[in-house]
């Protein structure tokens, strides 16, 4: 399925969805009152200890010193802001960055020469936050960028502790535009879509908005900064592979999603990887998967021997940056892997639960998904043999 047939089905469902909906009884909607009189209240509360100051103007990137954006959530998400630094550097070489990471996404910046500091923050825990913003104040930050879009919030609260005196801004779309004016001193308004918007046009949306600026398409794109002894070494790994294996080039299958309902299943990927093998002599295939799950592919494809296959080891997400770097085609039913694609400008097959946001963009892509509320796994073999192959023979 294509991206386009994608959107036009997200928005029939939207309209259905908005034509049946069930009103509520009058003993919940009168709950729903409350509940909003309540938010209300603490609203104003947050907005009087958050000392809110709105700025109704742009902010100029050569007039201010510094920026702190906040990324503290998932692989994916860190990747596709790199947009963000890339062109404030642009505009402006001599901005100071900071970018307020997670656990799970700092080492995605740990080469990226385009960001000047970086925190480590953790969603879930508590006491690391609070390390993490009291190292974030040793320092001024003129403006931050609260990029969590869906803990506003939370995004408020940590933006101006990290701030005291600096604008704080997000993007909303139009249904929760009020109250975060009351949370944020500058607020980007993003129209509500009727088609599910790739996420970084979402965020190119914001940059114009708080910097006032029109940026390109073309120069807005996701790109990766790979540590150079990890670059170095796992292309050594690779390149005596393909040298075995007499093979020219190779396709990249991710194995693994967040969980067994998203993924494809280690039964189809294994007839996946023979019919390319078979079908495409030159090309061998890599599987890539968590560390806690190599002892288990290992086993399995100990017990189905195919030569040109092979189970790519990663226990560091620059090695997964470069097996992805140096692939033909990259497959997978994760998201991160997805947009780590993207910004590599590698062709992709998505392989997808249902249509999102996080939809392949700015590259050559086949996206499937199976029937409602069924497993990525009932996504048919054949019809994934066709994206491959249209894509390959491109």
């Amino acid at each position: 399925m294509d991206t386009r047939k994608v959107q036009e089905e997200y928005a029939r469902k939207r309209r259905t969805d908005i034509e049946f909906a069930v009103r509520p009884s009058l003993a919940k909607r009168f709950a729903q009152w409350l509940e909003r009189i309540n938010k209300a209240v603490w609203l104003q509360v947050l907005r009087m200890l958050l000392r809110t100051k709105h700025v109704d103007h742009a902010i100029d990137p050569n007039r201010i010193q510094s920026v702190l954006i906040l990324r503290y959530d998932a692989i994916g998400d860190m990747i596709v802001t790199t947009p963000f630094w890339r062109n404030l550097k642009r505009l402006n070489p001599q901005l100071r960055i900071g970018v307020a990471a997670s656990a799970r996404n700092i080492d995605v910046i740990r080469a990226d020469d385009d960001v000047d500091v970086r925190f480590l923050f953790s969603e879930g825990a508590l006491l690391q936050t609070i390390r993490g913003i009291r190292e974030v104040r040793k320092q001024k930050w003129d403006v931050v960028l609260a990029l969590v879009y869906k803990k506003k919030t939370k995004g408020a609260i940590i933006a101006r502790l990290c701030s005291p005196k600096g604008v704080t801004s997000t993007a909303i779309k139009e249904e929760g535009l009020s109250r975060s004016k009351i949370l944020f001193s500058h607020v980007t308004q993003f129209p509500n879509p009727v088609h599910p918007v790739p996420t970084n046009e979402f965020l190119r949306s914001h940059f114009e908005g708080i910097f006032g600026l029109n940026i390109a398409a073309d120069a807005w794109h996701a790109s990766l900064r790979i540590d150079p002894v990890v670059e170095s070494r796992t292309h050594d790994r690779i390149k005596k592979i393909l040298l075995a294996d007499a093979a020219g080039g190779f396709v990249h299958i991710n194995i693994e999603s967040a969980t067994p309902f998203r993924e494809w299943g280690l039964a189809n990927n294994l007839a996946l990887s023979k019919w390319i093998i078979e079908s495409y002599p030159g090309l061998s295939v890599l599987w890539t998967s968590s560390p806690t799950q190599a002892v288990s592919t290992n086993a399995f494809l100990a017990a189905n021997p195919n030569a040109r296959l092979h189970h790519f080891e990663t226990s560091d997400v620059h090695e997964l940056f470069t097996v992805v770097r140096n692939s033909t085609l990259v497959i997978s039913p994760d998201t991160s892997i997805i947009h780590i694609a993207g910004a590599e400008l590698k062709p992709t097959v998505g392989l997808f639960v249902e249509q999102n946001e996080w939809l392949p963009s700015g590259v050559p892509n086949r996206v499937l998904f199976p029937e409602k509320g069924s497993p990525v796994s009932s996504i048919t073999l054949d019809s994934v043999k066709r994206a491959v192959s249209e894509l390959l023979d491109r």
